[in-house]
């Protein structure tokens, strides 16, 4: 799968196994450069406008994860709310289904996992 994943857009993976210890994939992707834009003060001001109305759930079971997303988002002007679960993931969103972003690992202790999450909120 990751091999697959890694190679549509033309990158690779590296390899390293080493015995009672596991495997690690490192996936390298293709590097893109894009034309330099400098955004003017109006802009700026309507883009930091519209991230602070935009309101993020996160679900991540692993604590450094979760604060690492919590702080790159809320440093970038979002409203973030986050929890270690599927299950408070889904209570937050069933008590507050007005967010605009949910973000979820796939797997996630608990007996609701990241797929679970989505679906359910969808139905919501």
């Amino acid at each position: 799968m990751v091999v697959g994943f890694v190679k549509q857009p033309r990158g690779t993976v590296q390899v390293y196994s080493e015995l009672d210890k596991g495997t690690t994939l490192k996936p390298y992707f293709p590097a893109k450069s894009a034309p330099h834009f400098e955004p003017n003060d109006s802009v700026r001001s309507k883009y930091n406008e519209a991230v602070r109305e935009i309101r993020v759930l996160i679900a991540e079971d692993e604590e450094d994860a979760r604060n690492t997303w919590v702080k790159v988002l809320e440093r970038a002007g979002y409203q973030v709310t986050a929890a270690p679960a599927g299950e408070a993931v889904f209570a937050i969103f069933e008590a507050d289904p007005t967010f605009d972003l949910v973000l979820t690992d796939i797997v996630l202790s608990g007996s609701l996992q990241g797929r679970g999450v989505a679906k359910a909120s969808r139905k919501q």
